[in-house]
């Protein structure tokens, strides 16, 4: 498998190539040489040597040729039968090469990154919306209502996030060429697993009193929705000043006297703290970065 039909086709032309190239250099030798024991064991450490090595400096056709030959003289080894033994070698390399490119068709047949991208779109869709319920339950009260939403969207946002994981390793794994082709998708998922850990976090905060810092409550939502409008890509180039900027002022003018006035901000200035995070890491300029 390769990271899309086409060049698993192409993989897999590689592939019976060798076998058939490996399968005749193999059949003329045992022709000219026989299948005698002794015969087969001088040529077993000179073909175990060349299925080794020639992986590391030729070609994929070259290495699928060095195997299959070790692979009849091996067999010939256990029970001598001469150099048909290679065509049922080639017959399952054949099989699973098409075994291969239905499967690729069926997975990806416009390319895994395609699949790739959609994973990371629904997990940063799911992780927007879980931010804002986790935020909204902080500046509105954990009231039943606000709690299952939570909870469910956590359980969402953490189903996608293991699709997207399972997906880009599956990419990189079965992807080739320069790193930096590659990097794009692995920022991509980054923010998406980001936005669900800054969400989870926020979960965990207990709400503060009813009725207290509602200016604060206000700037928090309103920087937590302009956040999630840029990462999961409702408009890319949203931007407000740091939340700092409009937070501080805020508590300091609501804020009243004594512990009660503290403690009741925490929580608000922790969530903040999270959001915050998000947008000095993923400003418009880097939210926007396709995959």
């Amino acid at each position: 498998l390769r990271s899309s039909a086409l060049t698993t086709g192409s993989n897999m032309v590689r592939a019976v190539t060798g076998t058939v190239i490996g399968f005749v250099i193999g059949a003329v030798v045992i022709e000219l040489l026989g299948i005698d024991p002794v015969v087969m064991w001088v040529l077993l450490p000179l073909v175990a040597f060349g299925s080794a090595y020639v992986p590391e400096i030729g070609s994929f056709t070259a290495s699928q040729a060095a195997f299959t030959m070790m692979v009849l003289i091996v067999f010939n080894l256990i029970v001598p039968t001469g150099w048909k033994v290679g065509l049922i070698r080639v017959e399952d390399v054949v099989v699973g090469a098409c075994v291969g490119v239905v499967v690729s068709l069926l997975l990806w047949p416009r390319g895994a990154r395609t699949s790739v991208q959609r994973a990371i779109d629904a997990a940063c869709d799911v992780g927007s919306r879980y931010l804002q319920a986790a935020v909204h339950r902080v500046t509105r009260g954990a009231f039943e209502q606000a709690e299952n939403q939570v909870n469910a969207l956590s359980h969402d946002a953490l189903t996608a996030s293991r699709t997207l994981d399972d997906a880009v390793r599956q990419y990189l794994s079965e992807s080739s060429g320069p790193l930096d082709a590659r990097a794009p998708v692995v920022r991509a998922s980054n923010r998406a697993i980001r936005l669900r850990a800054a969400a989870d976090l926020i979960a965990d905060i207990v709400p503060p009193p009813l009725g207290v810092y509602p200016q604060a409550r206000e700037v928090l939502e309103r920087h937590t929705a302009a956040v999630c409008a840029r990462l999961d890509g409702t408009d890319p180039t949203a931007s407000l000043p740091p939340i700092s900027d409009a937070l501080v002022p805020a508590l300091r003018a609501e804020a009243g006297a004594g512990d009660l006035a503290v403690s009741a901000a925490l929580p608000l200035v922790t969530a903040a703290a999270n959001i915050g995070e998000l947008e000095l890491t993923y400003p418009p300029a880097l939210a926007a970065e396709p995959a």
